[in-house]
């Protein structure tokens, strides 16, 4: 973990790949918990208080936004949900034969994609998948994307806007368009020797800017990374 900005009401932080945002399970070593020994190291005798605005899943790196109060949580909570808090996403996709054409128009045409879908989680395999508008229990899914470099062994970096939150969206919203994730393997985004040669395990997305407004000035804040996975290191970031 590694703090990016704090005030008396937030704290944004780093979370690198592999580390899970929470968790029920005792004595597991979670952000959350990460993020509450800071603040009682910072401020001994005081009582913590975190609540996790946004959440990535495990293998997923980026900026996570914590609430420090209450009266903090409940703001930006309800920026949250009114869509007012942006979330921006670094991605390496594998290209196909199926989706190369399409790709490059989109990159020399400078295009913004929208992708719109009906996911439907399944609880019991933790996966979720696209499914016919009006399927019981779907969530309508949005997000938008640019292609920002195309490199020659079959990879592409995606500039991501994402406009809803659903469990797994992006990797699963992508996978469907035949653009998976390099190295998520649940959702057919294996590496193999023709798409990121040498470009490690580790699942190639990045939660990379998040814009919000402070939940006590009101003031706009923008916060902006760039990815430590050494998928991207091949990339012009």
């Amino acid at each position: 973990m590694r703090v990016l900005q704090e005030t008396d009401s937030y704290i944004a932080v780093y979370k690198p790949s592999g580390l899970a945002v929470e968790s029920r399970a005792l004595g597991r070593r979670t952000l959350e918990n990460e993020i509450m020994k800071y603040l009682a190291l910072k401020s001994p005798g005081r009582k913590t208080y975190v609540a996790i605005i946004n959440r990535l899943d495990q293998p997923v790196e980026g900026i996570v936004l914590a609430a420090k109060t209450q009266k903090g949580a409940a703001r930006l909570s309800e920026q949250l949900q009114a869509h007012r808090i942006k979330k921006h996403y670094l991605a390496v996709v594998r290209v196909t034969e199926d989706t190369a054409s399409q790709i490059r128009t989109v990159k020399e045409q400078r295009e913004e994609v929208a992708l719109t879908d009906y996911l439907l989680k399944d609880g019991k395999t933790n996966t979720t998948e696209v499914v016919a508008e009006g399927t019981t229990g779907s969530r309508r899914a949005e997000l938008r994307y640019r292609v920002r470099e195309i490199l020659d062994d079959g990879r592409a970096l995606l500039e991501i806007d994402l406009l809803t939150g659903r469990h797994h969206q992006i990797r699963v919203q992508l996978s469907h368009a035949g653009l998976p994730i390099a190295g998520d393997r649940k959702y057919g985004g294996e590496i193999t020797e023709t798409a990121g040669i040498g470009a490690g395990n580790s699942l190639a997305l990045c939660a990379s800017e998040l814009a919000f407004s402070d939940p006590d000035s009101g003031k706009k804040i923008s916060i902006r990374i760039a990815p430590e996975g050494r998928t991207f290191a091949d990339f012009s970031l």
